[in-house]
């Protein structure tokens, strides 16, 4: 058993890579240059399932470099717009009253930690940008450091949020990367920058919990690559939008879900002044998943009499579970009214590893050349090899296999060169 928590306990260092009691707070409650660094983001597009209906959705950006116009928002902004891909245009408002209003583009996404980075003109616009916080080095501390969430709400103007960081763990059926909050978001704070009282950013918000009251989901800022905190990204040789997104070059790659880890409760009994009994339950894998046998554990949450669970046995396509179950004490009569028969009950917790067998791979976004032509992008994990395609700026995708010196690995993990790969690609 111990050895099966220790393979639990390695997989979820591998796997683990979100907000409030909303309180309105003075400008002045964090540097006022928070302000003028925050920003509305804006995404339009066209619904042909809605007979070519125009949507439009706003969220909350944050400006992280003003001279070469690195602005982060959410990406579900745009993911979830339902909007032909090909119609979908951005632009970003430095103010709700009174703003100036200019394009931007997509030039880096991750949807898996619903990050977005967007190039827009704004260094003549008196912006601000933020600087990047770090937790550990800040004493960022779990129910006990302030954090602040300055946004604009749909339909009103600045507003400021004040919470604290419930854990450094998000859900984990699928995991996500990233950290719970109790602030709660509105339409319209999506993106929204999660800084400390000095105005550095630590997240970013992504959502609220439905399932749950004053629960909120941030995004860590470290899931910003660092080239467009540091200004090493840039937009190639034009500040011309036009030009630069139609230089756009697109690094995709198939990605299968790697191994989770599935957490399952479940509670045993007997009746009171009942004999001794046996139960036993099977936990499945879910479909296109399949269970690996020798990683699994259990674990008594609440336990009362004499009561015992354990792994019975686990395979491909579940685990067994079972529990013994023997009161304690003497059944009589007044049982119930002068204490007596104990009745035994057992909660345990059951947890495994599931790997995907029938999944079919998604492709994602790993990089636009344009926007990174000199740095290395962390790849995605993917429990089977990555296929990787380029998206060409006249729209044709072509697959390509890397070669020698587009594949690295930096502190333990896999990078690609994107600007070797999109000069290769596009001879």
């Amino acid at each position: 058993m111990a050895s099966a928590r220790r393979h639990i306990a390695i997989v979820a260092a591998i796997l683990a890579p979100l907000v409030w009691t909303q309180a309105a707070l003075a400008d002045d409650a964090i540097p006022s240059e928070v302000r003028d660094a925050t920003v509305i983001v804006t995404a339009k597009g066209i619904d042909t399932s809605m007979g070519n209906a125009s949507v439009a959705s706003d969220a909350t950006g944050f400006v992280i470099n003003v001279q070469y116009g690195w602005i982060v928002t959410a990406y579900h902004l745009v993911s979830e717009l339902r909007a032909d891909p090909s119609s979908v245009t951005l632009s970003v408002q430095t103010r709700r009253l009174g703003g100036t209003t200019v394009d931007a583009i997509d030039v880096f996404h991750n949807a898996q930690a619903d990050v977005m980075v967007l190039f827009a003109p704004v260094s003549q616009l008196g912006v601000k940008e933020l600087t990047q916080g770090d937790p550990d080095s800040e004493r960022v501390t779990v129910a006990e450091t302030p954090v602040f969430d300055p946004g604009y709400p749909a339909g009103l103007d600045y507003n400021i949020d004040r919470g604290l960081i419930r854990s450094w763990n998000g859900p984990v059926h699928p995991p996500m990367p990233v950290w719970t909050t109790n602030l709660t978001f509105k339409a319209g704070q999506s993106g929204s920058p999660i800084v400390l009282a000095n105005g550095h950013v630590v997240a970013f918000a992504r959502a609220v919990d439905l399932d749950a009251t004053e629960i909120g989901f941030v995004v860590p800022a470290s899931y910003i690559p660092p080239q467009y905190w540091d200004g090493t990204a840039r937009i190639g040789n034009t500040r011309n939008l036009a030009q630069a997104s139609a230089a756009r070059v697109v690094v995709r790659a198939d990605v299968v879900p790697s191994p989770r880890i599935r957490s399952v409760t479940e509670d045993f009994s007997n009746d009171a002044c009942a004999p001794p009994k046996y139960d036993a339950r099977v936990i499945t894998a879910d479909q296109g998943w399949e269970v690996l046998p020798d990683i699994s554990s259990i674990s008594a949450l609440s336990s009362q009499a004499n009561a015992q669970g354990k792994i019975e046995s686990a395979s491909a396509g579940g685990v067994v579970v079972g529990a013994t179950l023997q009161n304690s004490g003497t059944c009589s009569f007044l049982n119930g009214i002068l204490g007596g028969d104990q009745a035994a009950a057992l909660t345990a917790k059951v947890e495994y590893v599931e790997k995907p067998v029938n999944i079919a791979a998604q492709s994602v976004t790993v990089a636009s050349a344009a926007a990174v032509p000199n740095s290395s992008i962390q790849l995605p994990t993917s429990s089977t090899p990555l296929k990787f395609s380029v998206l060409k700026p006249d729209g044709t995708e072509v697959p390509f296999v890397l070669q020698k010196g587009e594949l690295n690995t930096k502190d333990g993990h896999q990078t690609i060169d994107v600007a070797r790969i999109a000069a290769r690609v596009m001879k």
